[in-house]
């Protein structure tokens, strides 16, 4: 009586539902075997005179996640062909989307790689590893200028420091060639 208790069990069972592509819990994981996640640098360096080198940078990488799966049928219909091809349409979108696992919430992902497999041992159910990854996003932000702005394009521009301005000429030119010969 008590395995029935085991979460490990149940969730083999029926599922656990804290894996999914998609915040909104668009598309569940009914049973998951592994779950990993990548987190990778890339240190730069630069070579020295003497032949050594020196490391100057470190870059992060977008992260990269893979999951081992089952898509199965359950009791309201939904059958494992039925997540399959809801699988094969949010690739077909290819806009980037949240993976919800148990590691975290991660945003902005999307497949390098799905692998499917359906045979008689996997009876009622679909077998899937996907490959994931973290795609970078930039944003962007506007002003609204006034419009005296574009009549004068110095009207909120950065000050520039144009140095400072030398009323006489320098002393002391006398010796030199140019002077000797141009007078300048």
């Amino acid at each position: 009586m008590a395995l029935i208790f085991n979460n490990g069990i149940l969730g083999s069972l029926f599922g656990d539902n804290k894996s999914s592509f998609g915040t909104d819990n668009s598309l569940p994981i009914d049973i998951v075997f592994e779950e990993s996640q990548a987190q990778k640098f890339l240190i730069t360096s630069r070579p020295t005179q003497k032949g050594g080198s020196f490391s100057d940078n470190i870059v992060t990488l977008p992260q990269e996640f893979s999951c081992d799966g089952f898509f199965k049928s359950n009791l309201i219909g939904d059958t494992w062909r039925d997540k399959k091809e809801a699988l094969d349409e949010l690739a077909r979108t290819r806009e980037p989307f949240d993976l919800v696992n148990h590691l975290g919430v991660f945003p902005d992902v999307f497949f390098t790689e799905i692998n499917s497999v359906a045979n008689r041992e996997f009876n009622d159910v679909l077998k899937f590893t996907a490959s994931l990854k973290q795609i970078p996003t930039i944003s962007s932000e506007s002003k609204r200028l006034p419009p005296a702005a574009f009549k004068n394009p110095q009207v909120g521009a950065p000050s520039v420091d144009k140095g400072k301005v030398q009323g006489e000429p320098a002393k002391g030119n006398e010796s030199s060639l140019l002077f000797s010969m141009f007078g300048v």
